[in-house]
């Protein structure tokens, strides 16, 4: 987490205060993980204790008794900063008072960087004061934008697969992201399939429907691998078969199940008989399923790099989630294909 910031009343014992409060109260902002800034009725700093120091990059000598306006609030923002200020003052309330708020505050060096912002007036003997807790959201804010450019790498790669993808989550049956190529697959677009929680089930063969949303069920309660074989009814009214394989994916740090993710890839054929149960069908002929492998997108380029990727593991891929997907891919055709 980052540093936090408080700007508080001045923090300073009395003058006849016991040596001994001043050292231990000084010892306690020493010792503070967060940022401590005291600031009087006039808005000038009284104290700042080590973390500001670190945060800001000041040394307290340097800031006791100037305006923490002018050190610690962007230029652009001073104003706005002001009006509030005097409103506060004056009535005691204000528009920010008692929420948190995000905005940017500024280092020594000019740069800028997010906090988090609390602002509570306390009302001390020499006047109006107030305190306000700052959380550093730099490492937040960084953190955000690699996952956002992660998902879009995985995205793209995912997304030129020969196979649909998607994730749900562990209380629904159908999927909460499904990949474009299931419109291609069943003639039904990924906002339809995930703006109904119960689409999934809808879809299904009414033969297949209750054996493999209790496989399903199955999988999310005990985290084993999913693997089989049913129909979807496509918008057209016919029927496609698919091999499914899903896993649950579980938080690395406390191992509690977070969601499901898998793969379905059309295993019908142009001429294949689509009829029978699963366990009837013979495994048909790669060239029948070449077919339906193209008009999901991907050929031998994207094949060779599923199957490479798969046997190399995690180091070759922008995260884990994307490397499971392949070993799983690789797991049901070792191949690399179907």
């Amino acid at each position: 987490m980052g540093q936090n910031l408080l700007c508080a009343p001045a923090l300073s014992p009395s003058a006849d205060a016991e040596p001994s409060a001043a050292i231990r109260l000084n010892a306690f902002l020493d010792a503070a993980l967060d940022a401590v800034v005291a600031i009087d009725g006039d808005g000038l700093i009284t104290e700042f204790n080590r973390a500001a120091e670190r945060m800001f990059g000041y040394a307290a000598a340097d800031v006791i008794g100037q305006p923490m306006a002018e050190l610690l609030i962007p230029a652009r923002l001073r104003e706005a900063h002001e009006r509030g200020w005097r409103a506060a003052l004056a009535s005691g309330s204000g528009s920010r008072l008692g929420l948190r708020v995000e905005q940017a505050a500024l280092r020594s060096d000019g740069s800028e960087f997010p906090v988090e912002l609390g602002i509570t007036r306390i009302d001390t003997e020499g006047g109006p004061a107030f305190a306000a807790f700052l959380r550093d959201l730099s490492d937040a804010r960084r953190a955000q934008a690699d996952l956002r450019q992660a998902e879009e790498r995985n995205r793209k790669l995912v997304e030129q697969l020969p196979q649909v993808t998607y994730i749900e989550q562990l209380d629904h049956a159908s999927a909460s992201y499904i990949s474009p190529q299931i419109e291609a697959l069943v003639g039904y677009t990924p906002e339809e399939w995930t703006s109904d929680p119960a689409f999934f089930e809808k879809v299904l063969h009414p033969d297949d429907r209750e054996r493999v949303l209790a496989g399903f069920a199955g999988m999310h309660e005990s985290g084993q691998q999913l693997d089989c074989e049913y129909r979807l009814v496509a918008r057209d009214g016919s029927v496609v078969w698919v091999r499914d394989g899903a896993v649950v994916v579980h938080d690395e740090r406390t191992g509690r199940p977070l969601y499901a993710q898998g793969f379905m890839v059309d295993i019908s054929g142009p001429e294949a008989d689509r009829g029978g149960a699963p366990g009837e069908r013979a495994a048909l002929p790669r060239s029948r399923l070449r077919h339906r492998r193209d008009r999901l997108g991907g050929g031998p380029r994207v094949q060779l790099l599923v199957r490479q990727q798969a046997r190399r593991g995690h180091s070759r891929f922008p995260d884990r989630a994307l490397a499971q997907r392949a070993r799983l891919h690789y797991a049901v055709f070792p191949s690399g294909r179907p």
